[in-house]
């Protein structure tokens, strides 16, 4: 087989060194996001279809070794990256082997088991666009220094549960959001990026220059695709049971996961007007 690696440079090393410097980095948290997953172009106008936000969590420490044993597994199967999508359709880097069900079987068991040693909690959110646009034309959602759209809404909100869960677990330790570069819809997402308070970035998930891969997107990449076919399935009451994976994904670590409907956006406005008040008119 090919082997696939990585070993003399880590982009994650790089990120969190450069950051924190001298601290600790067993104390050093590092939150990775691949924001707003969708099928096909992964664009936000897919208005009818759920769209979900993932986030993955661990600290400097773990994300190294997590590293290190993603590469390894990889390189042992001869491909370079996880990319759900591609996998689950044998396309790419997986077609030699997209009839081999024990082989794939055993491929991603040994990818949850690495990512469960290293990731001690994940975040997920969703919301259908159609139902941000129905409460935005009653309240202000998208009105603002942030230009709010679904995917930036989603985005801001799970930072907001990110830094909660530290706040409350880990008060005082440094945390760093990264965001996956490229994703439809990022502009307004840039903006907090200016945020003195908010350790955010947006960073490629494969550097040119070095030839790798920020491996925790990859996981946080497999994380949003499981939720959202598990979402989509459920809402259409499809009678196919869950998925192996999203199943294993499920008792791997911990998950919180929040639904935004419709009825939970108007809720959300009536509760907090002081940041959503109610508009006059309808927006143009």
């Amino acid at each position: 087989m090919t082997s696939v690696r990585c070993d003399d440079y880590s982009p994650i090393r790089h990120l969190g060194y450069s950051i924190w410097l001298n601290h600790d980095p067993a104390r050093c948290w590092i939150a990775m996001y691949f924001t707003a997953y969708y099928d096909r172009s992964g664009r936000q106008d897919e208005v009818d279809r759920p769209l979900v936000s993932a986030a993955v969590l661990s600290t400097v420490d773990r994300w190294l070794a997590f590293d290190k044993e993603w590469n390894a597994a990889l390189g042992d199967y001869g491909v370079a990256y996880l990319h759900v999508k591609e996998f689950n359709h044998g396309i790419g880097a997986y077609e030699p082997w997209k009839d081999d069900k024990p082989k794939r079987a055993k491929f991603i068991d040994r990818l949850v088991r690495i990512a469960k040693r290293a990731v001690p909690i994940t975040f997920g959110l969703r919301v259908t666009p159609n139902d941000f646009h129905a409460v935005n034309n009653r309240y202000r959602l998208a009105d603002g220094w942030l230009e709010t759209t679904p995917y930036s809404f989603l985005s801001t909100s799970i930072v907001g549960r990110v830094e909660k869960w530290a706040d409350e677990n880990h008060p005082g330790e440094p945390l760093q959001h990264v965001f996956e570069s490229g994703d439809y819809g990022q502009g307004p997402l840039s903006k907090l990026t200016q945020l003195r308070w908010l350790n955010l970035s947006i960073q490629p998930a494969f550097n040119e220059k070095t030839g790798c891969y920020v491996t925790p997107f990859q996981v946080a990449d497999f994380v949003a695709y499981e939720l959202r076919t598990h979402v989509e399935r459920r809402i259409a009451n499809s009678p196919i049971p869950a998925r192996g994976s999203y199943r294993a994904r499920r008792e791997a670590v911990s998950l919180e996961m929040r639904e935004f409907d419709q009825r939970g956006l108007f809720q959300m406005c009536r509760e907090n007007p002081e940041m959503w008040p109610r508009r006059e008119t309808p927006p143009t």
